[in-house]
């Protein structure tokens, strides 16, 4: 549905403006990450955005998060 589709337009757009203040530390440190909306974000040696996505476990239909 088209709800869907704007959450995640919406949470693109908080990870964009989050990476953009951090952008500096990012690039500095090979191993800083952020917690974004969509994942975790980092960028790689070449300055491109890297995405972890978070795992979850459905248990009697609710998502829990797998660490």
């Amino acid at each position: 549905p088209k709800s869907d589709m704007y959450a995640r337009l919406f949470a693109m757009g908080m990870d964009a403006y989050e990476i953009a203040g951090q952008l500096n530390d990012l690039s500095s440190n090979p191993k800083a990450s952020l917690n974004g909306a969509t994942g975790a974000l980092s960028l790689s040696f070449d300055h491109k955005l890297n995405r972890q996505l978070v795992w979850a476990q459905f248990k009697n239909g609710v998502p829990n998060t797998v660490r």
